[in-house]
């Protein structure tokens, strides 16, 4: 089995999702991550002060047509993930938009959270 773990303890499962997703006929995986991609704290209620609240996230190539899996990744500083994962916990819903996430919460959070997106396409025959 591969390392999984790099040098300050995270977690690197990029190259063995898209390892197996390649594997995948008629298929490829497209990732996005990085440390500008995240749910940040600005906030529109959908009516006065009422939920639900949303927010619009720039993800440069993805497309509404996608169905993507979003994760967070929490902070290597304890108490700071536990912030993240308090705020994680509001959000219900998170539907894809060209170039853009739209992102739905019971509740503003105030704590910013990493996230990771992965989609999987089917490839366009040529």
């Amino acid at each position: 089995m591969p390392e999984l773990l790099d040098r300050d303890g995270t977690v690197q499962l990029v190259t063995e999702i898209k390892a197996e997703v390649t594997g995948i006929t008629g298929s490829m995986a497209k990732i996005f991550k990085g440390p500008d991609l995240k749910i940040g704290t600005t906030w529109a209620a959908a009516s006065g002060d009422t939920a639900p609240y949303t927010q619009q996230v720039a993800v440069t190539g993805m497309l509404a047509t996608d169905d993507p899996i979003i994760d967070m990744v929490p902070d290597n500083n304890y108490a700071r993930a536990g912030l993240q994962i308090d705020a994680w916990q509001e959000i219900y819903r998170i539907d894809a938009r060209d170039d853009a996430i739209i992102v739905y919460a019971h509740r503003p959070t105030m704590e910013p959270i990493p996230i990771k997106i992965v989609c999987i396409r089917p490839v366009t025959p040529s």
